[in-house]
């Protein structure tokens, strides 16, 4: 339920809000585990994300721009698997990955930062109903 009331009614509050008091940008800020969500969080990020497609549709684009990012793991933040990763070698056991033909997507803290950054700065009004923007980047 924390997930919901953070990430899905925390976020409806919140677009309410800047959509009603006519600020200029709003970045909802996602995450890669919105894409096949297999948790609580991931479907409720993934929720997030059809809230603000949907509000972008409806709002005057002149007065409010929606924008939406989506990255994978950041490094040293909570839940980040590189302090196991490092626990494993240090201690001599083979890294847990949970398939060796897997892609991890891992950018730094100040990487998650530049993205946010650079959605603010590259955001473009709403065309034709789509989402005014949506940035998807690795650093």
């Amino acid at each position: 339920m924390e997930a919901v009331r953070t990430n899905i009614l925390g976020a409806e509050n919140t677009l309410n809000v800047a959509v009603n008091n006519k600020v200029k940008k709003v970045i909802v800020l996602s995450t890669d585990k919105a894409v096949y969500p297999i948790n609580a969080m991931g479907i409720s990020k993934a929720m997030m994300e059809k809230l603000m497609v949907a509000k972008s549709r409806t709002v005057d684009e002149h007065i409010t721009i929606l924008c939406g990012t989506r990255y994978g793991k950041v490094i040293a933040s909570r839940g980040s698997v590189i302090p196991l990763f490092i626990n494993q070698i240090k201690s001599g056991q083979p890294l847990t990955v949970t398939d060796s033909n897997m892609t991890r997507f891992m950018m730094s803290l100040d990487s998650a930062v530049d993205l946010v950054l650079y959605a603010f700065l590259s955001m473009l009004s709403n065309e034709y109903g789509r989402p005014s923007a949506y940035v998807n980047r690795t650093g």
